[in-house]
């Protein structure tokens, strides 16, 4: 995240990508820093428990372990849904920003 926020701080992008105002701005760094310890992270563990795991061993996937972390990520997706969405289009306000990209 931390090239994309660089390139849109330097180069003259549309403000929603990256806003300069701080409040704006502040919300969309609030899902980027949670993203990294939950969304990805989550999601990150799936696929290494259901493809690289068994990939690189060669042994199937462990059945308890793939529950957990798709478990884990369903719990992460709700609140993503919840805390951040809240049915709206986009997770920091009325335009995509670099929140969705990642997301």
């Amino acid at each position: 995240d931390a090239i994309l926020k660089y390139l849109a701080t330097v180069n003259n992008v549309p403000d929603h990508w990256y806003p300069k105002l701080p409040e704006k701005r502040a919300r969309v760094d609030e899902y980027l820093a949670w993203h990294h310890a939950n969304t990805r992270l989550h999601a990150a563990t799936v696929f290494w428990q259901e493809v690289l795991i068994p990939l690189m061993t060669g042994n199937p996937t462990n059945p308890a372990k793939l529950e957990k972390a798709l478990s884990d990520l369903d719990g992460t997706l709700d609140k993503l849904e919840n805390m951040f969405l809240k049915r709206k289009a986009f997770l920091c306000g009325d335009d995509i920003s670099l929140a969705d990209l990642f997301a």
